[in-house]
């Protein structure tokens, strides 16, 4: 029977629903309190896929005092269904409705827009602008923008201009994984948040593999091990060796056709995404051809010209 991989969720307790504190995460946190503390707090939290900016961001905003509205905004979301005009009209409005209406005992809005380079660098500056446009003394708004590769468009300034233009002092953080030392107080803190009766324990032999295979990226580490306890289980094993987890890392890659699960090929872009992408633009060549014949016959007709067959 084949090994489902990251298909189900393991139910977690609700003890432990904290993220491990990692040194890159806890000095994320401090960044992150520093900004929520300031009136015109502005973060720019920037890291890999799997890095856990989500998941720390979800989990701060779950303890904002009620005086704080949370405007959470995904990027990607919008821009894939409205592109990213549409989606900076969507953010205004719901700016706009916390400053106009809001509820009972709020003073402040903080702005969190998640997965932020899927709107590009000309819609990305929109949003600050929109931000800074919204901020007033009597109405104090943090951000915090979040997404992949946002240091060349904002630590870097290129295309969004000077980050002091939308906050006095502007943060900006790269989030890292986890050090290969800290794989081994990573697994126990993962072992306690597993609801499963008699969790398998991880050889210290297997710390580098999972580290070396998950490129320290603790949301690629977490789907990892619960495969690993997953195969564990089903062969009756107490414990997870360097063996168990190549042939999980084999079958992962078997499952997507995307090479080996590595530091080096992490980051690789699936090939039926690659044929998936090839796809719409010739998609776009045809209709660009078709709106192109569209726009000819028009201007013919307008002319008094008769349509070419």
């Amino acid at each position: 029977m084949p090994l489902a991989i990251a298909m189900h969720p393991l139910e977690r307790t609700q003890q432990v629903t904290s993220l491990y504190p990692s040194r890159a995460i806890r000095r994320a946190r401090v960044f992150i309190e520093y900004t929520l503390q300031r009136p015109d707090g502005f973060l720019a939290l920037s890291g890999a896929r799997g890095a856990g900016k989500s998941s720390l961001l979800r989990e701060v905003t779950e303890y904002l005092p009620v005086s704080t509205r949370l405007v959470q905004f995904s990027a990607a979301a919008f821009a894939q269904a409205s592109g990213p005009h549409g989606a900076t009209e969507a953010l205004q409005r719901q700016l706009r409705e916390a400053r106009l209406a809001p509820r009972e005992g709020e003073q402040s809005v903080l702005l969190w827009v998640d997965d932020a380079q899927a709107l590009g660098e000309a819609a990305l500056g929109r949003v600050m602008h929109l931000a800074a446009e919204a901020r007033d003394v009597d109405w104090p708004m943090r951000v915090i923008v979040s997404g992949q590769g946002l240091s060349p468009r904002l630590s870097d300034r290129a295309g969004l201009g000077q980050l002091d233009t939308y906050a006095p002092s502007p943060l900006y953080l790269e989030l890292c994984g986890l050090e290969d030392a800290e794989v081994a107080g990573y697994l126990d803190h993962w072992r306690q948040s597993v609801r499963v009766a008699r969790a398998p324990l991880f050889r210290a032999e297997v710390h580098s593999l999972l580290h070396e295979a998950s490129a320290g990226m603790p949301g690629r580490l977490a789907s990892l091990c619960d495969s690993c306890l997953r195969h564990a289980r089903d062969a009756g094993s107490e414990w997870v060796d360097e063996a168990m987890v190549v042939e999980v890392l084999a079958r992962m890659d078997r499952q997507s056709s995307a090479g080996p699960v590595s530091s080096a090929s992490a980051g690789a872009r699936d090939p039926r995404s690659e044929a998936l992408l090839a796809a719409v633009e010739r998609l776009s060549g045809v209709l660009n051809e078709c709106a192109g014949l569209i726009e000819h016959e028009l201007r013919s007709m307008s002319e008094g010209v008769r349509p070419s067959r």
